[in-house]
């Protein structure tokens, strides 16, 4: 496995990720019919590139083809932010998830960041990974996501 910063250039592997991860995990949370309508078109992958150009974006690659992928912000000068964090379902339970977030944090953790903070679904798939990985949820923290969706905040002292 290697963990590496995304460019342009990945949209589509990083799209195909994004795609497969969504239809497979949100089955059930979130309707059939906008997870049926994802696709990886050209403009999917042009809007992805052009996202990538301005995002902080890392891939996980293995045998070069992109199976993980993570986006990240800076809503503080101490917090770094896990937008997203996805692996191809194929890799689900490989460690390939808990390996880029471990990078993440240590890597953000060497710059100087103290926290790490991710929003996820309330009632959603990826709270137990998140436990994993050692986060705490912020029971106050809730904002609303697609679909009236509510997301709670999870965070980790790096």
């Amino acid at each position: 496995m290697i963990i590496r910063q995304a460019t342009p250039l990945d949209a589509e592997g990083i799209k195909y990720v994004h795609v497969q991860a969504y239809q497979i995990s949100y089955r059930g949370y979130i309707p059939d019919s906008y997870l049926d309508s994802l696709t990886v078109d050209e403009d999917v992958i042009k809007r992805t590139q052009a996202f990538l150009e301005k995002t902080e974006s890392w891939v996980v690659e293995q045998d070069n083809k992109i199976i993980g992928f993570a986006y990240i912000s800076y809503p503080s000068q101490t917090d770094f932010e896990i937008m997203a964090i996805y692996v191809l379902p194929s890799c689900h339970q490989q460690g390939v998830g808990s390996t880029l977030f471990r990078f993440l944090c240590r890597n953000k953790k060497e710059a100087g960041f103290q926290k790490c903070i991710a929003y996820t679904m309330k009632d959603g798939p990826s709270r137990g990974f998140y436990e994993k990985m050692g986060c705490q949820q912020r029971p106050t923290e809730i904002k609303m996501w697609k679909f009236d969706i509510p997301l709670v905040l999870y965070e980790k002292t790096l």
